[in-house]
Order: structure tokens, then C-alpha cells, then sequence
């Protein structure tokens, strides 16, 4: 598969926010800096929209004054799935970050597809520094735990109702006449494989019966 490159340039400094100031990388590194590429993704449909959104993502970390953008190269999306018609587009990007601290949060914020550390060679830090990069990480991890309860918990409340409403529906069809699953099926739109999930509970309940595949409401 061919992959069209929509460009490789250099960030030049009145185009970045982020570089207020030109530092040598030599400056960069004794403040403490770190120089990583990263490869950001975006999958999606249609092509147009992933194209314009995986270059709305990369000016946005361009124009951010957390970060400063060395070099950038976008492709176009291409088919990333035949039989889900869904599209990817990728960028790399090389960038300085102030410190480890600061690479950590670009990690969480925009889950970058990998993360390659350039320079320098090694790091070396404080205990307070990794202490610092721990609580960090146990923070975004407590806050994604929590907002993985609430989504399922309120799954859970929409699925009950949801079920609530189709099991209503059956009753208010069956009280008109007697139906076979197929008819039910035609008349709720819901396949016949799923709407049995429904219809058996209130066959255990009593509240249907069925006869020759006929189901009506228990007298």
C-alpha cells in the first residue's frame, strides 16, 4: 500500500507558538529537555473528515506552548478496513518537551500510537522527580477508572430502560392479537435473534405463552 505524504517541514519559529526562544539543542539538554518523536493517529469515516482532523490535531500540538514542534510529517488517510470502510491517517512529529513530567501528559492527552525518546542517551532524575511522574500516572489512571464506572454504570441504566421499553412494546403488540416471533420481529424492527432475549424472560414470568410457535398474553 502506497502512503501519500502530505508534508515534511521543518516548524519555522513564527509559525510555533512554542518557540518563543531558539535554544541550541545543547541548551535544550542541560535544561533538562527531551527530544521525542511521536507518532499520532487518527482512524475514522469519511476520508475527509480523518484527513481533517489529524491535521487539525497536529497544528493544534504545533501552536500548544507546552511543546516545540522540530519537524512534521503527515499522510493521508487511507483504507484501513475493506469491510468496515473505516480510514487511518497518521503524523510524526519530533518534539522538545521541558522534562519527563511534561512527555508524560502529552502521552495521556493525545495517546499517541508510539512515543521514541531521541535524546539525550539517558535520563536521570530525582526521587522526587519519579515520585512526581507516579502520582502523576496513578492520577489519570484513578480519573480514567472513574469515568469507566459512570459510562458503565450508565450503560447499564440505559440498557435497563431500553429493555423496559421493547418488553412494553411486545405487550401492547400481543394485546392487539396473537403474533409469531417473526411478526414481532417485523412489527419492532429488532432481529429475531435479539428480540428472543426479550421474549423469553416474559415467558418465564407467565406473562407470554407460546402454542405452534404462536405467542399470546398469558389469561
Amino acid at each position: 500500500m502506497e502512503v501519500q505524504s502530505q508534508s515534511r517541514t521543518p516548524v519555522a519559529p513564527e509559525q510555533a507558538k512554542t518557540m518563543k526562544k531558539q535554544l541550541s539543542d545543547k541548551e535544550r539538554l542541560e535544561k533538562g529537555q527531551v527530544l521525542s518523536r511521536v507518532i499520532l493517529e487518527i482512524a475514522g469515516a469519511p476520508k475527509e473528515h480523518v484527513d481533517k482532523s489529524i491535521k487539525l490535531i497536529v497544528d493544534y500540538v504545533a501552536a500548544s506552548e507546552k511543546f516545540t514542534v522540530v519537524a512534521e510529517e503527515t499522510f493521508e488517510a487511507e483504507k484501513k478496513d475493506e469491510n468496515e470502510g473505516l480510514f487511518s491517517a497518521f503524523s510524526e512529529l519530533e518534539l522538545w518537551f521541558s522534562d519527563v513530567n511534561s512527555l508524560l501528559g502529552f502521552a495521556f492527552d493525545y495517546m499517541p500510537a508510539s512515543i521514541e525518546i531521541l535524546q539525550p542517551d539517558a535520563l536521570r532524575m530525582q526521587t522526587y522527580q519519579v515520585s512526581s511522574i507516579l502520582n502523576e500516572l496513578l492520577n489519570r489512571l484513578h480519573k480514567i477508572d472513574l469515568q469507566l464506572k459512570v459510562t458503565n454504570a450508565e450503560n447499564q441504566l440505559i440498557n435497563k430502560n431500553a429493555a423496559l421499553i421493547v418488553r412494553n412494546f411486545l405487550v401492547s403488540l400481543l394485546k392487539e392479537k396473537s403474533m409469531s416471533l417473526d411478526e414481532m420481529t417485523t412489527r419492532v424492527g429488532i432481529p429475531k435473534e435479539h428480540l428472543e432475549v426479550f421474549v423469553k424472560p416474559l415467558q418465564e414470568r407467565g406473562i407470554l405463552t407460546t402454542e405452534a410457535g404462536v405467542y399470546r398474553l398469558a389469561r
